[in-house]
């Protein structure tokens, strides 16, 4: 049976549960009354938190307390033999404390009414040695249970301070943040508005200085085509009387229309001059507004730019303000939730180890000098 139960710790060791759990109701059918395997089955119960089987095996341990037939190893390989007072004791006071723990720290559904009458269950039959042996391991958890847990209600009011300095701070950030992109929207849209009323203005004066441009190439081009018109009429005139000369005999007719062709030679290059003035003037004319146009298309471009710019920037800000919104908005969830100390306090005084742990280094020693 200690080969048996030997196998049974390094099962627990080795958190084979399910083996372990198979060899407990093994060896427990073979040795009923062997008070290590009690140990090792209320021990496991509480460990895979099955809370009130543990409660009933307890009990079932209640019993054979009560009744006086618990059995240890004797000495070098001598069998099983009754349990001293001292052993009782020992087990009692580990069976207490892990009550304790079940009743405080492992935080379970069952009701108080139910522990007190279990508590008065089990301890019938005892005498007053074991049940203040019982009581010392009870109490004994539940005083570790209540400083854990004064701990665990410091810390969290020292969190809490944290938190709050920590929202305060952050408000704080977030209010800066957010009078900073407001005056940031106003200063920029009042700059897209001055933008857009340079734009304006700009549209209006170019409408200005084009329109006297424009009149000078609509006068400059009706005296072109009063020109051109003249000089094809004297051009066609011309033409006639050089017929008539071609034709002419009479000598005095002859030098009339000589004299005429010549008047109207010299009529003819005046035009030719007045035209070529006219056309040079409407180029100068379509040069300059050539420029203008020009010079406020670059400048209709340039506050297109800047307007551009400015909405570019207005959507920064609109990116900034709800990426502002999501960091608050993380950042307050981060102080608002539990801190690491607190989370390691509560889980410390929550947790089995805590309190008692399985003596296998002992069990081991026990075992081995027991051959």
């Amino acid at each position: 049976h200690r080969l048996d139960y030997a196998t049974l710790l390094i099962q627990m060791k080795q958190r084979k549960y399910r083996d372990a759990d198979e060899s407990l109701k093994t060896l427990l059918k073979a040795d009923p009354n062997y008070l290590p395997l009690w140990r090792a089955r209320i021990w496991f119960s509480v460990l895979t938190e099955k809370h009130e089987a543990a409660l009933a095996e307890a009990q079932q341990m209640g019993r054979l307390v009560a009744q006086g037939t618990l059995q240890v190893d004797g000495d070098r390989g001598a069998g099983l033999v009754a349990a001293t007072d001292e052993q009782v004791l020992g087990l009692l006071d580990w069976v207490g404390q892990l009550v304790g723990f079940i009743e405080g720290p492992a935080d379970t559904a069952i009701r108080p009414i139910t522990f007190r009458q279990y508590r008065t269950t089990l301890v019938q039959g005892w005498s007053d040695a074991q049940r203040k042996a019982f009581n010392k391991g009870r109490e004994s958890v539940s005083k570790s249970y209540a400083a854990h847990q004064q701990k665990t209600k410091k810390l969290e009011k020292e969190t809490e301070r944290e938190v709050r300095d920590r929202l305060a701070e952050l408000d704080k950030k977030q209010q800066l943040a957010r009078d900073e992109l407001k005056e940031r929207r106003t200063d920029l849209n009042e700059q897209k508005n001055e933008f857009r009323d340079d734009l304006r203005e700009q549209q209006q004066q170019y409408q200005k200085d084009d329109r006297p441009l424009t009149d000078s190439l609509w006068r400059l081009g009706a005296q072109e085509n009063m020109a051109w018109r003249s000089r094809s009429y004297l051009f066609s005139e011309l033409q006639w009387l050089e017929r008539r000369l071609a034709i002419e005999v009479d000598p005095i007719v002859r030098q009339q229309l000589m004299s005429e062709i010549v008047r109207l030679n010299s009529q003819l290059n005046w035009s030719d001059t007045d035209l070529v003035s006219l056309q040079n003037q409407s180029w100068s004319v379509q040069r300059a507004r050539g420029a203008l146009y020009r010079q406020h298309q670059q400048n209709q471009q340039m506050v297109n730019r800047l307007i551009k710019s400015s909405q570019d920037s207005l959507q920064t800000v609109d990116r900034n303000e709800r990426r502002l919104e999501v960091t608050t908005n993380r950042e307050r969830r981060k102080a608002k939730s539990k801190s690491g100390i607190v989370r390691v306090a509560e889980g410390k005084s929550a947790s089995l180890g805590s309190y008692l742990v399985f003596p296998f280094e002992l069990e081991k020693i026990r075992l081995l000098s027991s051959f």
